[in-house]
């Protein structure tokens, strides 16, 4: 799990190259799953850690219907990052 998080943060901070000179952060919107649900808490601890250690960004969680929500909104373009189950 602590691997899977820490890539994931990595993938977040590599995504953002570039932004240094932007006067605003940028933000991270993170979908996620119920508000009682282990989705909800583990994008809650990518957007602690993101929060924490990346300048630049912003990062939130989002409560969501789950994984297919997710994906469909990331694959429509409405959302960057979605946590799904594979």
């Amino acid at each position: 799990m602590r691997t899977a998080i820490l890539s994931v943060l990595t993938l977040l901070l590599a995504s953002t190259g570039g932004t240094a000179g932007n006067a605003a952060a940028d933000e991270v919107v993170i979908g996620t799953g119920s508000t009682s649900g282990v989705y909800y808490r583990l994008g809650r601890a990518i957007c602690r850690l993101v929060d924490r250690y990346a300048e630049d960004l912003s990062c939130s969680a989002l409560p969501t219907a789950g994984s297919v929500c997710n994906l469909d909104n990331v694959r429509g373009g409405a959302r960057e990052f979605g946590i799904v189950q594979s």
